[in-house]
């Protein structure tokens, strides 16, 4: 864990006509059954860049990662328009402190959801960094930033919190965050969906989202590794920004479930952008 909206055409539309009468479908994605989207939980692909405690100053620390959303509550279908189309991410951390050789705060945190619709991206075939670069040539769906008081022992300024082990040369972490939709950053219905205000923070406030991510320092993509951007990872020397990081990132959210008549209309209100199509790959 920016965003310029693209009306979504026949997404939404569709979606509408083919899912069942129980299925939530904002902006062309399948929420799943009324019953699930309460506690709607979105499960995606990670890929990270190292932050070295060694070399960096407290409140300097930085990072991105990126990824693709595997599941919407358990659904990996969720996408209406088939095809190639899926939702994607990107995430920039900012402001980390370590606190300890192994546990970054870090006080900023944006990240951005974008609907990509076919070819499907593959994450494996080319770098990270090209592969930042494809994400953030789709459709800006939702600005999401840090929100603090996240309790726990971290401090009241960190939105962001990462602690974990070393082994040898082998980095395992686990983190956790709050996030908060920015309105009128992507696509309006998307983010009106998920801006639930429902997950509480320490001190009796609400986020919209909270996540949690499990890393490991495992090199996952070969062409990260013949372009150089891994050298360290395996021994544990990397340089702060070499994508050494890869897991999974699990967000959670009381989600803001719209009346039966409130989606028609959304999805009339989103007709008239680009054309999208294409069954998914199996």
């Amino acid at each position: 864990m920016n965003k310029k909206l693209i009306a979504l055409s026949l997404a939404a539309g569709l979606g509408m006509a083919s899912a069942p009468a129980s299925a939530v479908v904002v902006a062309g994605i399948d929420f799943g059954a009324l019953g699930a989207v309460p506690a709607h939980l979105e499960t995606m692909t990670l890929a990270q860049q190292f932050i070295n405690p060694a070399t960096t100053p407290a409140g300097t620390g930085t990072g991105t990662g990126y990824g693709y959303i595997t599941t919407i509550n358990g659904n990996n279908n969720y996408c209406t328009a088939g095809g190639g189309c899926g939702l994607y991410y990107t995430v920039d951390y900012s402001g980390g402190t370590f606190t300890s050789p192994t546990t970054v705060e870090f006080t900023g945190t944006d990240v951005n959801v974008y609907y990509l619709n076919g070819p499907f991206l593959n994450l494996l075939s080319q770098n990270s960094p090209a592969n930042v670069t494809a994400i953030q040539a789709g459709t800006l769906y939702a600005k999401m930033v840090g929100h603090p008081n996240l309790g726990g022992g971290a401090s009241p300024a960190a939105v962001s919190v990462s602690s974990g082990n070393l082994s040898g040369a082998s980095l395992n972490f686990f983190g956790n965050g709050l996030l908060d939709i920015v309105a009128g950053a992507g696509n309006a219905a998307f983010e009106t969906f998920l801006d639930g205000n429902g997950v509480p923070d320490a001190v009796g406030g609400f986020a919209d989202l909270a996540y949690t991510e499990s890393v490991n320092n495992f090199v996952l993509n070969p062409f990260d590794i013949s372009s150089g951007l891994t050298v360290g990872c395996s021994t544990g020397t990397a340089a702060s920004g070499q994508w050494c990081l890869q897991g999974t990132l699990n967000t959670r959210g009381i989600a803001e479930v719209p009346e039966p008549g409130t989606l028609a209309l959304l999805a009339l209100g989103l007709l008239g952008g680009g054309m999208v199509g294409r069954r998914r790959r199996g």
